[in-house]
């Protein structure tokens, strides 16, 4: 259990809680006469401790090995921790869960977001619409789909579907055909054209996550992103810029970085019809081929130019001394940050003595100061040099560097403008933010290629209704997370050939209302 050099030792620490015990990892090193503590990752729950085998979220099952410290499969004999049985009720009546699968069948259908799966999925278009809901409504594993549809209404909504634990990769594997993933595309794109017809989806944001997972094939791979270091697949998700919407995603392995993937994306949209007219992007994305990439192709763009760059410490040694007499103050939400727009040449070279001997891409560059984020850092600074961890000579060179950020952009856009428009990168960081909470992104609990593409098609619809959701009860008081739970204590009861709705709660009823659905108190069932 643990592997040990001369001065150190790597264990994992045991802690117990709510009658649960939690592993942690733990550096132990001995510093002369004193033994210090290192605390690291968290394992997750206790699953086997003879064989190391831990539960989370995020990775499923798994074995962890210490002296590698590595994320292993679990062996096929252990199961992940399951629910609280459900009480038996009569034969003759049965109890099943009914407001949270009605809403988002109703919610679905309001929005005609079931024609889209129509042409792609017909063969089994019940399975994939119960499949899809079992992402929305629960975090459990790919196996419970089954008994979810057993205890659920979504059994009479989705009467063809089959989702026991043999069936349910079968559906996976038929999701992530390649073939039927691009009529899943094509008609999405379709729909999307229709339902948001002011918004152009040439205008994107870029942006990348990680999938951990212990799982063995082709796109699992160790990844090293900004300095977080997993063995994991990286989600690639694309998102219009007005809506907030997702519109595309794809699969790459872990280990490949964002700056040498977007020429490919930008390509797939291509193929699937869409001509990207202005991508916004994190600074990982900026290279030069890829500003090659976007002047060629005739693409605007925005992304922030990372600090290690020769162009920002040119730009910021040139400008931040100045910027506070001639840059724009700009509030942006609850901050107050100072814009100055210059002009800059991407991919420019010189000499050492700054000679240009190839000529760069005409472009904008916004040198900012975030004045929140310098007042935070401030306070900070002073308590470190009262403490004598900065020199005091150095505290107005380090001040200086607090807070600053540099945007780049192809076009010119208005220094009180730009933040705004930066910012909409915060939609994608909530697209993926309710993809991984909501819509059944992690845990990873398939085994092949062949199905993780198909939950990837699955987790990216079930994100669609997600955000659509979101967005229906933006102007009322109830987020997503209370709407659905509340929902899903309102049950009914099965009889002959109708269900009986029980009485909703007040929570229950205003959470219908939020969604604009009405609900019923009989329901005919075939």
């Amino acid at each position: 259990m643990n592997t040990t050099n001369a001065r150190t030792t790597m264990t994992i620490s045991y802690q117990t809680q709510g009658g649960y015990v939690y592993g942690t990892v733990c550096t132990v090193r001995r510093e002369g006469k004193k033994v210090v503590k290192d605390y690291g990752a968290s394992l997750g729950r206790l699953i086997d401790k003879d064989r190391l085998v831990f539960y989370t979220r995020e990775r499923g099952l798994y074995v962890y090995d210490p002296v590698n410290d590595a994320y292993l499969p679990p062996p096929d004999d252990v199961e992940p921790p399951k629910r609280k049985s459900r009480l038996k009720v009569p034969a003759r009546v049965v109890s099943l869960t009914f407001g949270d699968v009605y809403l988002v069948d109703q919610f679905a259908r309001s929005l005609q977001f079931y024609d889209v799966l129509s042409n792609a999925y017909a063969d089994r278009i019940d399975s994939v619409k119960a499949l899809m809901s079992f992402y929305i409504l629960t975090p459990l594993s790919n196996r419970y789909a089954g008994d979810w549809l057993e205890h659920s209404f979504g059994r009479f909504l989705f009467p063809d579907a089959r989702l026991s634990s043999s069936t349910t990769s079968k559906v996976l594997k038929y999701v992530g055909e390649p073939s039927r993933q691009r009529q899943f595309f094509a008609d999405y794109f379709a729909w999307f054209k229709n339902t948001f017809q002011d918004s152009d989806l040439g205008n994107i944001l870029i942006d990348s996550t990680g999938l951990p997972n212990s799982i063995h094939f082709s796109l699992t791979a160790v990844s090293n992103h900004n300095g977080d270091i997993n063995n994991e697949v990286r989600l690639i998700y694309v998102v219009q810029q007005s809506t907030g919407m997702p519109i595309f995603c794809r699969a790459i392995p872990g280990n490949i970085i964002d700056v040498n993937t977007l020429k490919r994306t930008l390509l797939e949209l291509k193929a699937n019809g869409i001509d990207t007219n202005y991508a916004i992007t994190d600074a990982g994305y900026l290279s030069e081929e890829n500003v090659h990439a976007f002047y060629s192709s005739g693409v605007s763009f925005l992304v922030r130019l990372q600090p290690n760059r020769k162009l920002y410490k040119q730009l910021i040694a040139e400008h931040l001394p100045s910027i506070k007499t001639e840059g724009k103050l700009v509030k942006q939400r609850e901050r107050l940050i100072r814009v100055k727009k210059v002009a800059c040449c991407l991919n420019e070279k010189t000499t050492p003595k700054g000679r240009i001997v190839e000529k760069g891409y005409p472009a904008y560059a916004y040198v900012c100061v975030d004045e929140q984020r310098v007042a935070l850092e401030q306070l900070d600074l002073i308590k470190k040099v009262a403490e004598g961890k900065v020199d005091v000579d150095n505290y107005e060179k380090t001040l200086a560097e607090k807070g600053v950020f540099v945007l780049v952009s192809k076009r010119s856009i208005d220094p009180g403008k730009v933040i705004e428009l930066y910012y909409t990168r915060q939609e994608i960081e909530q697209v993926f933010d309710l993809g991984k909470n909501y819509s059944g992104m992690l845990p990873l609990s398939i085994q092949t290629e062949e199905t993780f593409r198909g939950h990837m098609v699955l987790t990216f619809m079930a994100t669609i209704l997600i955000k659509a959701l979101m967005k229906k009860l933006s102007g009322t008081h109830y987020p997503i997370e209370p709407t659905l739970s509340n929902l899903a204590a309102h049950s009914c009861s099965v009889y002959d050939d109708y269900v009986i709705t029980s009485e909703p709660n007040k929570l229950a009823r205003q959470a219908y209302q939020a969604a604009g659905i009405e609900y019923p108190v009989q329901v005919f069932i075939k």
